[in-house]
């Protein structure tokens, strides 16, 4: 066998071996096709088989699971960028001139736990925050997909149209109803305020006392002259401190249980209602 033979048979069999490359590709790609069909197209009406609905719901589930981590990572992003970094001070308790060490220990322990309620409003405005844009933006998202699935079921009813849009209209409306509901029943808006306001109030506080703490006065520690400068006594101003953070010492955190209704009365969209024996024909018409 010559050299030149040698070669038009090696040519020969890498064509051989890339088409059978190429067939067992195809075969493959047939195949899931076939599955594809099989799972999905049923009949004349090309209706999805019980796995078919399985998979279809999967994958719904799926994307609403996707969007709520990925608007919660948002929401946080964001929300720590409005925030800004958290700042640590330490009370120059040397500039202030006439009170005794166990005064300025107790300044020290009122301004640090000023610090400690500030993060912690912080963080609970923050998680409610997250919450409550996730729970609207999803409501809205899935109440579009739910409306244009209603206006096909009404346009064809339910007995023509295909069972897969009715499963998306299902899985969209189930979603509207619970992310439709959690912010009522946790309070989402109005936890997230009430800890916006004290988180404010708290760095207000946090302000007089490094104010106090670098000058040896302030503004509004007199209760019978809120708006007037003065230099209060340390004794006095740390009395002041006590007074405010036992004001502002509370839990924002509420529920409202009672705004757990049936799926009827909470759903968003009114089912059309299925035919009738013997109305299979009736069309509804939008």
């Amino acid at each position: 066998m010559t050299q030149t033979n040698k070669l038009d048979n090696q040519q020969l069999e890498a064509t051989s071996i890339k088409q059978n490359e190429e067939k067992i590709s195809t075969q493959k790609g047939n195949r899931f096709w076939q599955f594809f069909l099989k799972n999905f197209e049923t009949g004349a009406n090309q209706q999805p088989t019980l796995l078919g609905h399985l998979l279809l719901t999967s994958s719904l589930l799926m994307l609403i699971g996707i969007g709520y981590f990925s608007m919660q990572w948002s929401a946080s992003k964001k929300a720590n960028e409005w925030l800004g970094a958290t700042q640590n001070f330490t009370p120059l308790s040397e500039g202030i001139k006439n009170a005794s060490e166990d005064e300025k220990t107790r300044l020290k322990q009122q301004f640090e736990e000023i610090q400690a309620r500030s993060h912690r409003y912080a963080t609970i405005m923050t998680f409610f925050y997250q919450q409550y844009y996730v729970s609207i933006s999803l409501t809205s998202a899935s109440a579009l997909v739910a409306g244009i699935c209603l206006f096909f079921i009404s346009k064809k009813g339910w007995d023509r149209v295909n069972n897969a849009v009715i499963n998306v209209f299902i899985v969209a409306s189930g979603s509207v109803i619970f992310f439709g509901d959690l912010p009522g029943i946790f309070r989402q808006n109005e936890n997230s305020t009430t800890s916006r306001d004290l988180y404010i109030a708290h760095v207000s506080l946090r302000n007089k006392v490094l104010s106090y703490l670098a000058t040896g006065a302030t503004v509004g520690a007199e209760p019978e002259k809120p708006n007037e400068f003065s230099r209060p006594e340390t004794s006095r101003f740390i009395l002041y401190v006590d007074q405010k953070l036992a004001e502002l010492n509370q839990v924002p955190i509420g529920f409202d249980p009672t705004g757990i209704g049936d799926v009827e009365r909470k759903s968003r969209f009114g089912l059309p209602e299925k035919p009738q024996s013997g109305n299979k024909q009736q069309n509804y018409g939008v």
